[in-house]
């Protein structure tokens, strides 16, 4: 087994990816793009009806209990893992802490980040704003959430190292 593991998410900074570096986990919608992935992880409740279940080839679902109980219980396709959601899912959240913590479950020792919170950023009246790599829609978030999640991840370094990875 390696001892890194690549994580993908799906902000504008990794447009143009050829193909995800493995061992990696897949954040949301990445695996729609890329489903050559060993892991797809993703939390919000709807994520599974608007693209998981018309997406799926076979990549190990690592997703939260309430995903299972509401939406995959009777599609046929089986959680590799099921985890409890904490508080994050309620206030300021990333996929990516998931995604930390599920690392440091399998024995990773070290993470590389690719397209989670590193593309340029433009700040805009208190706001963060943001595109993904597969539309040109424009997201916003609170300046003061944006910088928790980023404390969050960073919170992450005494249990495993983490690298920001580049294309």
């Amino acid at each position: 087994m390696s001892d890194t593991i690549h994580i993908y998410g799906c902000s504008n900074s990794i447009r143009g990816l050829k193909q995800p570096e493995r061992p990696c986990i897949g954040l949301n919608r990445f695996p729609v793009y890329y489903p050559d992935v060993d892991y797809w992880m993703f939390v919000d409740l709807g994520d599974f009806n608007d693209y998981v279940k018309d997406n799926y080839k076979g990549q190990k679902i690592v997703t939260q209990k309430y995903n299972f109980h509401f939406y995959m219980k009777h599609s046929g396709i089986k959680p590799h893992h099921i985890f409890e959601p904490n508080v994050d899912l309620f206030g300021s959240h990333t996929i990516a802490t998931f995604a930390l913590d599920y690392a440091v479950q399998l024995g990773y020792k070290k993470v590389v980040l690719h397209g989670v919170m590193d593309s340029d950023y433009k700040e805009v009246d208190g706001k963060v704003e943001w595109k993904h790599f597969y539309d040109d829609k424009v997201h916003y978030i609170e300046k003061n959430r944006f910088d928790e999640m980023q404390r969050k991840i960073d919170s992450y370094r005494d249990r495993i190292e983490v690298v920001r990875g580049c294309l």
